[in-house]
């Protein structure tokens, strides 16, 4: 939950709109538990969009600077 939070701010300056404005969806990826052992603490955000069924949709392209 943590990394989503910071990965918020970030995502208007990358996508051009305020995230609760948006059609994209935000997540991150985390360490895994092993890497978190080894001191990773790095995380990377990620955007996505859903269809009507809440089915992850294929992305062609990038959403920087889409402004949707």
């Amino acid at each position: 939950d943590l990394a989503v939070e910071r990965c918020i701010p970030l995502f208007e300056d990358y996508v051009g709109i305020a995230y609760e404005d948006s059609i994209w969806w935000l997540n991150a990826f985390t360490p895994t538990q092993e890497g978190w052992e080894e001191g990773d603490r790095n995380a990377n955000c990620l955007v996505f969009q859903f269809d009507a069924s809440r089915n992850i949709l294929p992305v062609t392209g990038t959403a920087r600077g889409d402004g949707r």
